[in-house]
């Protein structure tokens, strides 16, 4: 955040505390309230990371939720957290969305609250969606598909999940790397090593010389990789064995598990993570720096992971329900 921006927000959060506390105001308990609110913004910076990272976004704005103070009418009017303007088709699709983290198969809203951002995106003449994050689990879902639980309204994570809008708006494609790639490295054993007939070395320590290392596919060296190629193979979980080779040699081989996939705004994480202890990532304070990559240049680069064998498959998926506000979908030709 830039000097000026944190002016305004201290300016702003000020009489709020001070009318909390009119007689004292502590420069500490202003720096806690913005933690505070730094850390129930962390769902909605995280979110508005991915989006910037992906690079299929003409931009995303935060909506304000400090309304000002108005006479009061009968139908009230809530603003979604943000105004994003993804691009389908070569075209700018602007949307409102709502974000919220919930653990949990059901989410459940008042009628009040989901009407209240139903008439604003109405005023506005905007298609609404919700951005739900379910554990480590993001979907992206037209607030349409709400339906009457008894006195709420329910989504359940099943139908956000049929329903998902993420890959189709914002590109975020699901990807499954190739189970035969491995990832070797060849080692020297530089001490004595007794001979067993079972083949495997006695356990102990032991000084080893890297002899060799790098990617295989079908029993073939894969050379000239890009280094996103190389990311990928990093953010998805991996299996690996250790075997002796010969009377002095062994081997060391990683493989990408092969029930295992992950969506390419994982990768990110996987980058913010490599070297961080096991807190949760800081998404706001991330959001004010440069991101470690660009996520537009992974996409652009998985045909080619796929040609030299580091991908098996790249899922373009599109909704259950093929939503109102984009052009008729066309089907690709058999």
């Amino acid at each position: 955040m830039n000097p000026e921006d944190l002016s305004k927000l201290a300016f702003r959060l000020y009489p709020h505390i001070a009318r909390a506390d009119p007689g004292k105001v502590e420069v500490d308990r202003l720096a806690d309230r913005i933690k505070d609110i730094q850390r129930g913004l962390m769902p909605e910076d995280e979110f508005a990371a991915t989006v910037c990272w992906l690079g299929n976004c003409a931009g995303i704005h935060r909506i304000d939720q400090t309304p000002m103070p108005v006479m009061e009418m009968p139908e009230k009017m809530r603003a979604p957290d943000f105004l994003a303007f993804p691009v389908f088709q070569g075209k700018v699709v602007p949307v409102l969305i709502e974000v919220k983290s919930h653990h949990g198969a059901e989410l459940d809203w008042s009628e009040s609250y989901l009407f209240s951002l139903k008439r604003f995106a109405a005023h506005v003449n905007l298609p609404l969606l919700l951005a739900w994050k379910c554990g480590d689990l993001w979907t992206l879902v037209d607030l349409g598909h709400f339906e009457k639980n008894v006195t709420a309204f329910r989504l359940t994570l099943g139908r956000a999940l049929a329903e998902d809008l993420l890959c189709l708006l914002f590109r975020n494609f699901p990807i499954q790397m190739n189970p035969d790639l491995q990832l070797r490295f060849d080692f020297r054993i530089l001490d004595e090593v007794e001979s067993r007939a079972d083949g495997l070395m006695p356990e102990g320590n032991y000084h080893m010389q890297v002899a060799g290392a790098g990617f295989y596919c079908d029993g073939k060296e894969v050379k000239g990789y890009a280094s996103e190629h190389f990311w990928l193979f990093l953010t998805t979980p991996e299996e690996n064995e250790f075997e002796r080779t010969g009377e002095r040699e062994c081997r060391q081989t990683f493989r990408p598990r092969p029930e295992h996939g992950f969506t390419l705004s994982n990768v990110l994480v996987a980058q913010l993570s490599t070297g961080n202890s096991d807190e949760a990532l800081d998404w706001h304070t991330i959001l004010t720096k440069p991101f470690p990559s660009v996520g537009r240049q992974f996409s652009d680069s998985l045909q080619g992971a796929i040609d030299n064998g580091f991908v098996r498959y790249v899922l373009d998926v599109v909704p259950s329900t093929w939503p109102g506000f984009l052009p008729p979908r066309s089907l690709p030709e058999c």
